[in-house]
């Protein structure tokens, strides 16, 4: 998958719970799968095992312009298959991630990005081609000279996705100045936002 992204450093505090954020059982109404192959029954003959994301444009922006970095970045995960249930409730489709999985490369300024933890994107199908997608865990440590030394984390992070049907030729995951969570440093504004586009390097449909 291809990303765009753009994440701009607040200065104030966000507060942003550092427990998972699930999605709630009444907004569960389907279960979820990612396909390579479309159907003419709407069904999946041909499930992603690997989803590859490529981030070539991530942007780093903070109140002080020397801080303002980019990198490049890679995401590689693997799709656990159909989602499943707890009890009555449909619980999202999860993709895992290692921690070698994500990435950062070429960052600018001296700065280097390293995620210092595995973690997982929660997609939920809410509608025909369209799903909710959630971050949880990873850690990413951005580090600029023997000043700025700063960790985030993905928990919450919220973002919506098309599939290939909606959105042509491959589909597309967006989100809006959706917040990382501070987990510690010096010099570090306390919330990253994130404006993001993620666009598949091959198509990707939303199915149940």
């Amino acid at each position: 998958m291809k990303v765009i992204r753009t994440l701009s450093l607040a200065a104030v505090m966000v507060a942003t719970s550092m427990a998972f954020i699930s999605v709630s059982p009444a907004s569960a109404k389907f279960h979820t799968e990612l396909c390579l192959k479309d159907t003419t029954n709407l069904l999946c003959d041909q499930p992603a095992g690997l989803v590859h994301f490529q981030d070539k444009t991530a942007v780093l922006k903070t109140t002080t312009p020397a801080l303002t970095i980019t990198c490049e970045g890679l995401i590689l995960g693997t799709s656990l298959g159909l989602s499943k249930l707890s009890g009555a409730n449909i619980l999202p489709l999860e993709v895992h991630v290692e921690t070698a999985g994500l990435t950062y490369s070429n960052c600018d300024k001296g700065c280097t990005a390293t995620n210092e933890l595995p973690g997982l994107v929660l997609v939920l199908k809410t509608g025909a081609e369209a799903a909710e997608v959630t971050g949880h865990g990873f850690r990413l440590r951005l580090k600029c000279g023997v000043v700025v030394d700063c960790k985030y984390n993905w928990t919450g992070l919220v973002s919506k996705a098309s599939g290939s049907l909606v959105v042509p030729p491959n589909g597309v995951i967006t989100s809006v100045e959706a917040a990382l969570t501070k987990e510690g440093g010096g010099v570090c504004p306390a919330t990253t936002k994130l404006t993001a586009e993620y666009v598949p390097l091959a198509p990707i449909y939303i199915r149940s």
